[in-house]
């Protein structure tokens, strides 16, 4: 058995960590504006996880669904500021009408947030008002878009959508998962090969053959689908470090050779993005494995999550630690000055960036070593303010050229490219 008990291996078996659960009473739900807000502007996801004070959850998915501005089809829309602040303060459950209209609104060529905000929202929905009008309801807008809308030149949400809606299958009744399965394939027919939605629906459909299909290189950061052991671990060391880091899930798919994912992930701990340090915590810990164990031992090195680690470890080994209380909102900090020095060096970037293309325009070979560079350098300033280096990195080149918070114009689109161009180089990005 992969977990340590019964209940947890069940868990596993319905995707968890990919899944939500909503807890009340919390007291976060004091405050549950302040706190949803948090959430849903956090540079980096690292304020719930699996577990969500359920009336945050309900004012987050509101204001993740907030409304666009008019604007054409093939722009990026930033959600209205004073619908995101409505949405923040409107308080009770989401029924199922509410939750197809946030669907909606997310599985849009114009919508853009984190991919793990489109995680939690699908998931928080699903804990609101079952799977069944949430996968049916995103399907719906995938079937009604034209070819256009389905090759955008950064799909964000749509690309995400597509993508996640895998673990609302794996929990669905069977004859209902069928039906939904069938219509991806349907899509996967009609949905142009150029479309990156395309290439997420091939991964949920078919896992490892589709992950073959899609033409992306093959690693476990998109084998949640994957069922496939030999696949896992093959692709374990090279490819585990990403926006999410190591994910227990892909270590228990990968079932009878888990312990050498387990192995093979030890060696990457230190690449772990820190965000994510307290959800690797709390995944490791429910695993009933001696490289599990191993694993947090090192964590313990790590100054975040170090009580975090001692009192896991205690439980492991039968001893009782004192709890601590849920802690609050960090208050601002001398962060504030390197977050300054960041933008200025994002500007520098953009600017570089756009000169150097122009000169070496045409030259695919020079074109993809000059944006490898440029995507080190950021991955570089992300690093030194303690952010995950892989975070919207194409988004931050080709959509609005926001690496933290300011937006600027984005580096690609300075030197105006054509459109085999553009789908060029983001492709070099991702």
């Amino acid at each position: 058995m992969f977990a340590v008990n019964a209940e947890r291996e069940e868990l596993f078996r319905k995707g968890w960590p990919h899944l939500r659960v909503l807890v009340s009473p919390h007291p976060h739900e004091n405050d549950a504006a302040k706190w949803a807000e948090r959430a849903l502007l956090a540079s980096d996801p690292n304020v719930y996880h699996v577990e969500w004070p359920r009336e945050v959850a309900y004012r987050f998915v509101r204001a993740m669904g907030a409304k666009r501005p008019a604007t054409p089809k093939d722009n990026i829309a930033p959600a209205d500021k004073a619908d995101v602040a409505k949405c923040l303060n409107r308080a009770g459950p989401v029924d199922e009408k509410e939750a197809r209209a946030i669907v909606a609104q997310v599985t849009d060529p114009r919508s853009y947030h984190r991919q793990r905000a489109i995680e939690d929202l699908l998931y928080l929905l699903e804990a609101m008002v079952g799977a069944e009008p949430v996968i049916d309801e995103a399907l719906k807008r995938y079937e009604k878009m034209t070819a256009k809308e389905l090759t955008f030149r950064n799909p964000h949400d749509l690309v995400h959508v597509a993508y996640w809606i895998g673990f609302l299958l794996k929990r669905m009744p069977e004859k209902a998962a069928k039906k939904h399965r069938g219509r991806i394939e349907a899509l996967i027919d009609e949905v142009p090969k150029a479309s990156s939605v395309r290439g997420r629906f091939l991964m949920v459909a078919r896992g490892v053959k589709g992950i073959e299909e899609s033409g992306y290189k093959p690693g476990v950061h998109i084998a949640h689908y994957a069922n496939d052991p030999e696949f896992i671990v093959k692709h374990a060391e090279a490819s585990a470090i990403g926006k999410e880091g190591l994910d227990m899930q892909i270590a228990y798919q990968a079932k009878e050779r888990s312990e050498d994912v387990l192995r093979a992930w030890t060696k990457l701990l230190r690449k772990v993005p820190a965000w994510r340090l307290p959800f690797l915590v709390d995944e490791l810990a429910v695993v009933a494995s001696p490289t599990a164990t191993a694993m947090l031992k090192e964590l313990a090195n790590k100054k975040p999550v170090a009580e975090k680690v001692k009192s896991v470890l205690a439980a492991r080994a039968g001893k009782k630690t004192e709890s601590k209380s849920i802690a609050k909102p960090k208050a601002p900090s001398s962060k504030k000055k390197a977050i300054a020095d960041a933008e200025k060096r994002f500007d520098e970037l953009s600017a570089w960036l756009a000169s150097e293309l122009a000169k070496v325009r045409g030259n695919v070979k020079k074109e993809a070593a000059l944006l490898e560079e440029a995507t080190n350098r950021y991955a570089d300033i992300r690093t030194d303010i303690g952010e995950d280096p892989s975070e919207a990195i194409v988004h931050f080149f080709a959509a609005d050229g926001c690496g933290y918070g300011k937006v600027r114009e984005p580096a690609l689109l300075r030197v105006k490219p054509t459109k085999a161009e553009l789908e060029r180089w983001t492709h070099a990005l991702s």
